[in-house]
C-alpha cells in the first residue's frame, strides 16, 4: 500500500488557513489506518451497486456538515471507482476542523482523497477523474448508513463467488 511517508502540501495548507480550518498533518501510520478504515466500510460501494451520491447531489448533502473532519488522500492503486495509476508521491492525512460548515475541496480533487468526520459515518470522495472530467462523475457522497447490511454484502459476494467465469 503505497509508500511509507508522505509530504505536507503547502497549497492545501494555505487553503485550510483561508478558510479558517484548524488543521495538523497525521503520522504515516494513523493515515495508513484511516485509510484501512475507509476501504473496510466503503471500499466495495461501487462494485457491488450500492447506494452513493454524485455530483451536484453530492456537493449538495456533504454541504451541511461542519466541525472536525479528516482529509486522507489514498496511499493505494485505487480510490474509490476509479484507478490512481502509478506510484507517485502522496499528500500527508490531515485531521481538521471547520468553524462553520466544510470547505469546498474540489480544486484539490487530483490529489485522490477522501474528506469524513473522525468516525467515518459519512465520506465524500474527491478523485482526479472528476478534476479530468471536469466533475461530470464526482465528486461522490455516501453515508455509511445507507449501505446495505454487511450481512447482506457477505451474502452477494458468496452467491456471486459460486458463478461460473
Amino acid at each position: 500500500m503505497g509508500t511509507s511517508s508522505a509530504a505536507r502540501d503547502p497549497e492545501l495548507e494555505k487553503f485550510f488557513a483561508e478558510q479558517g480550518v484548524a488543521f495538523e498533518a497525521l503520522p504515516y501510520a494513523e493515515h495508513a489506518k484511516l485509510e484501512r478504515a475507509w476501504n473496510d466500510i466503503y471500499a466495495d460501494v461501487w462494485r457491488l451497486g450500492l447506494r452513493y451520491k454524485s455530483g451536484f447531489r453530492a456537493e449538495r448533502a456533504y454541504g451541511v456538515h461542519g466541525g472536525l473532519f479528516v482529509l486522507v488522500p489514498f496511499l493505494g492503486d485505487r480510490a474509490g471507482p476509479h484507478g490512481v495509476g502509478a506510484a507517485m508521491p502522496r499528500t500527508v492525512a490531515y485531521r481538521c476542523k471547520a468553524p462553520n460548515v466544510l470547505p469546498d475541496f474540489t480544486q484539490f480533487a487530483p490529489l485522490d482523497f477522501f474528506v469524513s468526520p473522525p468516525d467515518l459515518s459519512w465520506t465524500m470522495l474527491y478523485s482526479h477523474e472528476d478534476a479530468a472530467f471536469g466533475c461530470s462523475a464526482g465528486p461522490y457522497y455516501i453515508e455509511r448508513d445507507s449501505l446495505v447490511p454487511p450481512t447482506r454484502v457477505a451474502a452477494h459476494r458468496k452467491h456471486n463467488s459460486k458463478r461460473p467465469r
